[in-house]
Order: C-alpha cells, then sequence, then structure tokens
C-alpha cells in the first residue's frame, strides 16, 4: 500500500509540474504571437504592412526622388495613405503622406502648403521629445530646421517613436510601411 500510494503522488506531482510547465508555453506562444503581430499604427480600413529593408544594389538619390513621387501619385489616385515608422537606429519618427484625410490621429494639411509642412513636426504626447520642448523648448531627437508645429495623440502601438511629420523627399530607409 504503502509503494503504491507513493506512485500515486509521483503521479500527482509530475503531472502538476507537466501542467505548469504546459501553461508557460501557451503563454510563451500566445506572447511572440502577439509581438508579431502587424502594427498598423491606427490605419483604418484594410491595411498592407511592408518592412522594407536595404538590399545591395545602388540607387542614385535623383532615382530614389522620382520612386517617391511615383509612388505618391499612385497613392493620390486611389486615395491612399503611406505612414512609415523607423525601425532600428534611425530617428525615432513617423513619416506620413495622406493627401485625403484619411488618418484620424494626424492634423489635415493645407495641400497647397505641402512643401512647407515637411519642415512641421508633431510631437507624440507623453514622449521625451514632448517634455523636453515643454520644458525648455528644445528637441535632441528631431532633425535640423524642422519646426513643433503641436503635440498629437500617438497612435497605438507606437512604441519608441517620438513625433510625426509630412514625407519630404527624404529617401524611404530602413522602416516599416503601412499603405
Amino acid at each position: 500500500m504503502n509503494q503504491r500510494l507513493r506512485m500515486n503522488f509521483r503521479l500527482a506531482f509530475t503531472s502538476f509540474f507537466l501542467g505548469i510547465l504546459t501553461a508557460f508555453m501557451v503563454w510563451s506562444f500566445q506572447w511572440v504571437m502577439e509581438s508579431w503581430k502587424e502594427v498598423t499604427l491606427d490605419m483604418p480600413g484594410d491595411v498592407t504592412v511592408l518592412r522594407m529593408i536595404e538590399g545591395p544594389q545602388m540607387v542614385t538619390e535623383a532615382d530614389e526622388a522620382v520612386a517617391l513621387e511615383e509612388l505618391k501619385a499612385y497613392l493620390r489616385e486611389r486615395s491612399l495613405a503611406l505612414i512609415v515608422s523607423s525601425v532600428g537606429d534611425g530617428r525615432p519618427e513617423i513619416l506620413l503622406y495622406d493627401p485625403h484625410g484619411v488618418v484620424s490621429w494626424f492634423p489635415r494639411g493645407n495641400p497647397e502648403d505641402s512643401q512647407l509642412a515637411t519642415d512641421e513636426v508633431y510631437l507624440f504626447q507623453g514622449t521625451y521629445s514632448e517634455r523636453r520642448w515643454s520644458e525648455s523648448r528644445t528637441t535632441p531627437l528631431l532633425p535640423k530646421g524642422v519646426v513643433v508645429k503641436g503635440v498629437i495623440r500617438a497612435p497605438s502601438r507606437a512604441g519608441d517613436l517620438q513625433y510625426a511629420r509630412r514625407i519630404g523627399g527624404d529617401p524611404l530607409l530602413k522602416s516599416q510601411v503601412v499603405v
């Protein structure tokens, strides 16, 4: 009887820890899948997320500018918006091209002032840049020559991104692109 009791205890003990291990594995799998979920930055409707990486090909600045203008024309014709969020060691920014005002969290600009508007940034509420700007009007993470236009609510899952601005002539480096 004593040996049978010991065997039942071992079986219960092993089952208990296997159950805990299984629950932990399910929780970690769910956590990994959630972290891989596409970040759409509150873009409405059907969304496509692309990841741009730097390849070995050499592209001239003129070709980059032409490709960017073609992309803008394509988006304008189809009433689409484009959000480019930096990835890695780049600037902590979101670049936005939204000629039709699709993105609700970003202030709609005047289409005639599109060149001037690329020099304006909107800081995300509660970020390091917003705190520095409100305390001392300095923003070390912003590119040179830009002017803070205001403070806006950050889109969901913006992470460490500090500000948003309209796409100008900047090349689209390694980033996540949401169309």
